[in-house]
């Protein structure tokens, strides 16, 4: 009887891997998909009138520093550390997942900053601190982390708290050469003048080019990470006190502007004063720097006092690890196609505020919202008014998400393409914020600003608003822009302010008027 025996052969043949190339090829092709929105909102950044000019100056210097390392080879034969290669992979993955939050919750901004996180984790994958020219990849996305508009946010989230801080330190200088100094917030008064510590003087431009400057130097000269974190941190001290510094040099010159037979704060002693706290306070930097070494350090970077890596492994990372960026960038994607978007920080929704009838001895002629401005309200909830009263405008914005919805006029003006300057805080029957504007065709317009909170509290910066309102003090403001010829007559003005401030019950300036800083 022949029997027939089953073929008990095992098969030896294992599934064929994804080639490493076309992997590498799907992650890219997704992170340049889901990358394309954030870059477009950073591009638009860079070249936004209101912004500063710093964004595509540091952008094409990174791009600089990468391409200039990355032409260089290696100095080591070995794959690079693999555990920084793990992590890299794990940072691509978040940094995906964070863009589709991003998106969804509409704030651009947080898709943006997951920009700088690609950035570190390329640096890490392509080896940038093995290389001959070698760079820190990690300063080097925080160097590009500055080319998004830092400064602006800080200066709308933390200005109020910069000036504080800049009046302090400034009253304590000004206590030692006149007196008696009192201060009220952020204003000081010196001998009977008022010295305003405004946004501009707050220092928060000082700061950031000071840090940009030391965080630029770890990038190049790849310090052990404590020296480098010291170099910051000594880099936001030294703004401090070069700021305090020109707020005190400024106050003097106001003080003793007859003596000095000049005005301190037109040009261009006011920016003179400004450039010279700026090079006493990068001084030290500058001379740290001048004291390095011109051979970097050798190898991948280390903490004080360990050890140099053992011989590296030549094993792969986990070859499922790699699927991780692609099919985390890949879900992200649709979600970016397929999830409703909502403004987590929109206002609720309001009618339009209520303004006067009549004011400075004039009716009030209302004026339409333009399409755009009623699609925004729309979208993002609050509420605005515009009305004319003879040749003077009063624009009203109301919202209970002041971060979204106020902004300075420099902002909103320069945006139609006019010319703006701010020219401190005056006192015009109400404490106000004082703009000349000026058009393509030379006209010229004195716009002023004040900002009211429901309880009363009276703002004019923006920044201001943003302190009270981020400590629960007033959850709803009003942003109240008077638009004037230039050169309007004063009592006009100042019966119409005066009247504004009866009817939306703003408190008095607790200073006379005085000097701006």
């Amino acid at each position: 009887m022949l029997t027939v025996e089953p073929d008990m052969t095992v098969s030896t043949t294992q599934p064929q891997p994804v080639p490493r190339r076309l992997l590498v090829v799907i992650t890219l092709v997704l992170a340049v998909a889901l990358a394309a929105e954030p870059l477009r909102w950073l591009l638009r950044s860079w070249t936004d009138p209101t912004l500063s000019g710093t964004g595509p100056v540091l952008g094409l210097l990174v791009g600089a520093l990468l391409a200039w390392s990355l032409s260089s080879p290696l100095r080591s034969g070995g794959p690079g550390v693999p555990s920084r290669r793990t992590l890299a992979w794990w940072l691509l993955a978040l940094s995906a997942l964070v863009r589709l939050t991003g998106h969804a919750i509409h704030v651009n901004v947080l898709s943006a900053l997951t920009l700088p996180v690609d950035l570190y984790a390329l640096g890490v994958l392509g080896r940038l601190s093995e290389r001959s020219r070698a760079l820190s990849p990690g300063w080097l996305a925080v160097l590009f982390a500055a080319s998004l508009p830092i400064e602006r946010i800080l200066q709308r989230v933390l200005g109020f708290a910069f000036q504080l801080v800049s009046a302090r330190g400034a009253s304590v200088v000004l206590d030692l050469l006149f007196e008696p100094v009192e201060r009220i917030g952020t204003s000081l008064l010196v001998e009977g003048r008022e010295v305003l510590v405004d946004l501009p003087c707050s220092g928060s431009t000082t700061l950031f080019l000071l840090v940009t400057s030391a965080v630029f130097l770890a990038t190049v000269l790849r310090p052990r990470p404590r020296t480098a974190l010291a170099l910051v941190a000594a880099s936001i001290v030294l703004a401090y006190l070069g700021n305090t510094v020109r707020i005190a040099l400024l106050a003097i010159g106001l003080v003793r502007a007859d003596a000095l037979g000049f005005d301190v704060m037109e040009a261009p002693w006011h920016e003179l004063v400004g450039l010279v706290s700026i090079a006493l306070a990068a001084g030290p930097l500058l001379w740290w720097a001048l004291r390095q070494p011109t051979t970097p350090r050798d190898g991948t970077e280390l903490t004080d006092g360990a050890p140099a890596p053992a011989a590296e492994s030549t094993a792969p990372v986990i070859p499922s690890l790699r699927w991780l960026p692609a099919s985390c960038s890949a879900l992200a994607l649709l979600g970016l196609l397929l999830l409703p978007r909502t403004t987590v920080d929109a206002s609720r929704p309001m009618t339009a505020p209520e303004l006067p009838r009549e004011l400075g001895g004039f009716l009030a002629e209302p004026l339409p919202l333009t399409p755009d401005e009623e699609s925004y309200f729309a979208a993002n909830g609050g509420g605005a008014a515009k009305a004319r009263y003879g040749e003077q405008v009063l624009v009203v914005v109301r919202s209970t998400s002041p971060l979204r919805h106020l902004h300075a006029p420099d902002q909103c003006l320069r945006g139609l393409g006019q010319d703006v300057r701010y020219l401190g805080r005056r006192d015009s029957g109400t404490r106000s914020a004082f703009y000349r504007a000026v058009d393509r065709d030379g006209t010229q317009r004195q716009v002023r600003v004040s900002f009211v909170g429901e309880s009363g509290t009276l703002a004019s910066s923006i920044g201001e608003v943003a302190w009270h309102w981020l400590h629960g003090r007033d959850r709803t403001w009003t942003s109240l822009e008077r638009v004037a010829p230039w050169g309007h007559p004063h009592s006009e003005i100042l019966a119409f302010d005066r009247q504004l401030a009866q009817v939306f019950d703003i408190p008095p300036s607790p200073f006379p008027t005085g000097d701006v800083s």
